[in-house]
């Protein structure tokens, strides 16, 4: 598991294995008592800002899947992610 935070996010990703086949997940938590004024956001992840969800209505976690997963991914130790919500833009490097 990669975890880390930013000043408003709380954030991990998980690899499940079932069998040959492999899966993600990212979960964010909002941090702070305004939640309820956040609205549509962005998650981005990677140099190449490979975006996992966009324009959805966001409430106080984010739930994403990765079902495009590999084993290369798998061993990966850190992931480098940005949230995009209400205007302000936080960046979280989840590690190990």
């Amino acid at each position: 598991m990669l975890k880390g935070e930013s000043e408003s996010w709380k954030g991990d990703y998980r690899v499940s294995v079932t069998g040959n086949s492999r899966s993600g997940k990212y979960t964010f938590n909002y941090q702070k008592d305004d939640w309820k004024d956040v609205g549509k956001y962005t998650v981005t992840v990677g140099k190449n800002e490979l975006i996992l969800e966009e324009d959805g209505l966001l409430n106080r976690s984010i739930i994403i899947t990765d079902d495009q997963i590999s084993s290369i991914h798998d061993q990966e130790s850190t992931k480098d992610v940005s949230i995009e919500w209400d205007g302000k833009k936080e960046k979280i490097e989840l590690s190990r």
